[in-house]
C-alpha cells in the first residue's frame, strides 16, 4: 500500500490510503474515512462541540464530540429509528428526547400525530441544523413550534408518560 500522506490526528499518526479521504478517529478508537472537502460550521456550546462538514458522497454531515450523528443520505437510519411502516403515529402523542438535528421531528410529523414535544437541550445543534441540514428536518426548527408540535429547550414542561 502507498501511503501518500501522514498527519497527526489526536496525538497519533493517521496515514491517509488515498488523497481524497479525510481520516477521523472516533473517541471508541475507529479510523473512519470520509470524502470529507470542507467543514461548513464549527462551534463548541456549552454542552458538545458541534461540527458540519461537508462530504462529496454523504452531503452535510453532522458530528458531535467528533461522532458521526447524522448525514443528509441518512433518511434510512431516521426511518428505521421510528420504525416507519411498522409502527403507526396518527393521533398520537409523542415525546422525542434529543433529536436536535430535527430529522425525526421532520419525519414524525408527515405520519400526522396528534402532538409532538421534542425536548433538546442544545440550542446551537438546532440552529446549526435548520441552517445546514435543511433536507434532513425541512423548516420544523424555525419556528420552534407549529400546529401540532413544539420543541423545549431551555425552559420546563409538563410531559405525562404512559407505557403499554
Amino acid at each position: 500500500m502507498r501511503m501518500q500522506e501522514c498527519i497527526d490526528l489526536n496525538t497519533r499518526n493517521v496515514f491517509i490510503r488515498g488523497a481524497s479521504t479525510i481520516p477521523v478517529l472516533s473517541k471508541d478508537e475507529r479510523l473512519l474515512e470520509y470524502d470529507i472537502d470542507k467543514v461548513v460550521y464549527e462551534q463548541r456550546s456549552q454542552f458538545q462541540k458541534i461540527l458540519i462538514v461537508h462530504s462529496r458522497s454523504l452531503g452535510n454531515l453532522l458530528l458531535l464530540d467528533d461522532l458521526q450523528n447524522l448525514s443528509e443520505s441518512d433518511l434510512i437510519y431516521t426511518e428505521t429509528l421510528m420504525q416507519r411502516g411498522k409502527e403507526n403515529y396518527r393521533g398520537k402523542e409523542i415525546v422525542i428526547l434529543g433529536g436536535g438535528d430535527g430529522a425525526l421531528l421532520h419525519e414524525l410529523l408527515k405520519e400526522e400525530p396528534k402532538y409532538v414535544v421534542m425536548i433538546e437541550i442544545d440550542e446551537l445543534v438546532m440552529k446549526a441544523a435548520a441552517k445546514y441540514l435543511r433536507s434532513c428536518c425541512g423548516d420544523v426548527l424555525d419556528t420552534l413550534k407549529g400546529d401540532n408540535y413544539e420543541t423545549a429547550e431551555d425552559r420546563e414542561i409538563e410531559v405525562r408518560i404512559s407505557v403499554g
